[in-house]
């Protein structure tokens, strides 16, 4: 009977994603609505089988909170102590835009709306927040999902992304520390967590509003269940080690490669067994639970948002960017590094790879497949972020691509002065050198000096500075990107809907809708004149409030429209109609 229900419900799933995708492929505008409609019911879907599966697996295990805790308590009061120190230290906000601009921008969409779509611009009728125009997310929706669940908790907050990376920091140091004391003890583990906490990339991406220390964090917990698989394969070990593939899937364009590369070997090494099929219904979800990320391959116009005339991937790129990337590791004058960890790194991964290729390993042992594996999964993603087009290390806004390898190494260099032996006798002299590389390259990552290198994120935080003065947020911002604003529940549009639609704004503005319109406009110093694409129509009178220079050429100014006087009596009782 239990056979029989599992066979339906395949059937079932596998047919309504077959439906879903053909029809959405045969319909764009389907496939559309599909991402927007649909998406957030299939992530809740992955999101409660990857908790229950979770819960199984503990079970199963007889793991306990109080035992964890015996174990591993003070190394978690020391990781959890550090995060408050680095999050203190390095003061979060938004630093690549309008990337996570537009990752909260979807989370709203979804805490609203249960919809899955990037809001670019919007109005506040009566005080509530009305999307005007949205357009199909381009970055995976896991991480606006995460966010969107602390949404639901506390109430639609910026400050909740910033949460959620506290979260994902914490997680990640103690993953690392629970691997290492296992292992090495508990000197060599708070070593490994200082060595990579003391990474600027680390904190930069940490107390930033981006997903990529969340896709490494899922990265580390899929490695973690593969190994526990090799070790010990079991049905409930299988289905931790599928879902937790599954969740990783939608955390990076490049991390469903993970899931086939990960299957792929463990059907060579024969680990997977017909019944684990058959122990839930997760693996029948798959396809379905894999739609979306088709769904944004098809529909994100350019793909890889490759410039025209640019190969999105090539062997020049992967050279000229390999190049880049090791050059750099000891610093640059835009990037800070932890010079010394970089360097004990690449000796360390030099050795480890010496080994692993010179001794001879049983070919059964766990272990070495295991490393097999996971090294192949770390090359492969090495191949596609090296050989992108955007990924130069040296620019300001392609750094964080590098998050995972920039671990790597910090994990790597904890092998390597294990290797070297002259700590052994000398514990407190390496916890020493690891606090004293921590806090050298904490003053840097305090500082981050590179993004404020950023024109738009230094015109970014000129303007929300502005902003936040105004309190209740009763005003319409007019702007080139309001994309930036909408995530903050403000009332943004661009000059050309201003411009087309100028007779309903200056309108709604004289009727007291709005308290004031804001402008913010790039001036070039050699005109004294706005850029053709932040010209406003002459009937909007402008008076300027603020100015701060963005970039050599111009500065940005933030201008007021004047407010029109109410002259004639006009009837606009029920009259809420929308911007076009």
């Amino acid at each position: 009977m239990h056979k029989k229900i599992y066979l339906l419900g395949l059937i079932s799933t596998l047919s309504v994603a077959i439906l879903l995708a053909v029809a959405g492929l045969m319909k764009p505008v389907l496939m559309v609505f599909f991402l927007s409609k649909g998406s957030y019911y299939i992530l809740f879907i992955l999101f409660f089988y990857w908790v229950v599966t979770l819960g199984f697996y503990f079970r199963a295990n007889h793991g306990t909170i109080q035992g964890f805790l015996r174990s591993y308590g003070w190394g978690m009061l020391f990781i959890w102590l550090l995060c408050v120190f680095v999050f203190i230290s390095a003061k979060p906000y938004l630093r690549v835009l309008n990337d996570e601009n537009s990752l909260l921008s979807v989370s709203q969409s979804m805490v609203y709306y249960k919809q899955c779509d990037c809001i670019i611009e919007s109005v506040r009728y009566a005080d509530v927040f009305m999307p005007l125009k949205s357009l199909v997310p381009r970055r995976p929706l896991l991480f606006p999902f995460f966010i969107h669940l602390l949404h639901a908790l506390t109430g639609y907050r910026i400050a909740n992304v910033f949460v959620l990376n506290f979260f994902v920091l914490g997680s990640l140091l103690s993953l690392i520390y629970v691997f290492f004391k296992r292992r090495l003890g508990a000197v060599w583990a708070c070593t490994a967590v200082l060595f990579v906490a003391a990474q600027p990339l680390v904190v930069s991406t940490a107390t930033s509003g981006g997903f990529d220390l969340f896709a490494v964090l899922f990265l580390v917990i899929a490695f973690g269940a593969l190994l526990a698989f090799m070790k010990a394969p079991s049905a409930i070990g299988f289905r931790l080690l599928w879902v937790n593939l599954l969740m990783l899937a939608h955390t990076r364009y490049e991390m469903p490669l993970i899931l086939v590369i990960v299957t792929t070997f463990l059907v060579i090494f024969r680990y997977v067994k017909r019944e684990y099929f058959s122990s839930s219904l997760i693996y029948g979800l798959t396809p379905l639970i894999l739609l979306p990320i088709l769904w944004h391959r098809i529909l994100a116009e350019p793909p890889y948002q490759q410039l025209v005339g640019y190969a999105p991937f090539s062997l020049d790129y992967f050279i000229s960017n390999s190049r880049l990337f090791f050059e750099n590791l000891i610093g640059s004058r835009k990037i800070p590094v932890a010079f010394l960890i970089n360097l004990f790194g690449v000796l360390g991964l030099a050795d480890l790879i010496f080994l692993f290729a010179k001794k001879d390993w049983p070919k059964n042992q766990p272990q070495v497949r295991f490393v097999l594996i996971a090294g192949s999964c770390l090359l492969v993603l090495w191949a596609i972020v090296a050989s992108f087009y955007y990924a130069v290390v040296t620019n300001l806004y392609c750094t964080r691509y590098f998050t995972v390898f920039y671990i790597l190494l910090s994990l790597t260099a904890v092998f390597f002065l294990h290797r070297v032996g002259i700590f052994f006798r000398r514990p407190l002299y390496l916890i020493t050198l690891a606090v004293i590389l921590f806090l050298i390259s904490n003053t840097a990552s305090a500082q981050w000096g590179y993004t404020n290198l950023l024109h738009m994120t230094r015109r970014h935080r000129f303007v929300m500075d502005f902003l936040e003065k105004q309190g209740w947020p009763r005003f319409l911002l007019i702007v080139n990107t309001p994309g930036q604003y909408t995530c903050y529940d403000y009332g943004a549009i661009f000059f050309s809907t201003a411009n087309t639609s100028k007779a309903k704004v200056l309108r709604d503005y004289e009727t007291h809708l709005y308290d004031n319109i804001f402008v913010v406009q790039e001036i070039a110093y050699s005109t004294l004149k706005p850029s053709d694409d932040m010209v406003l129509d002459a009937d909007y009178q402008l008076e300027t409030l603020a100015e701060m220079r963005s970039q050599s050429s111009g500065f940005t100014r933030i201008s007021r429209v004047k407010k029109p006087m109410l002259k004639t009596p006009m009837d606009i009782q029920g009259d809420l109609t929308m911007l076009t």
